[in-house]
């Protein structure tokens, strides 16, 4: 699968669930991920960068393997 213009396909890293007792938020903020492809107007990205996206508005693509396609808008930040 190969994203177009500025968009991003992204694989969620999916964190465990919550043991008993731990508090666990109503909604999530943000959302962890790696970069599995980028469009050809993407500029600030590239394949395996680690980043932190708002989850809003985003489109899932395969549930199984949680890839996700982002608007390059949406990423917050890149690990390094």
């Amino acid at each position: 699968m190969r994203p177009i213009n500025n968009k991003l396909l992204v694989k969620v890293d999916v964190k465990e669930k919550p043991k008993k007792g731990e508090e666990q938020m109503a909604a999530v903020s943000i959302m962890n991920g790696e970069v599995i492809a980028a469009g050809t107007e993407v500029k600030f990205t590239k394949k395996g960068d680690k980043v932190i996206f708002a989850p809003f508005g985003i489109d899932q693509v395969n549930p199984k393997e949680n890839l996700v396609i982002v608007d390059e808008t949406l990423i917050l930040a890149v690990n390094e």
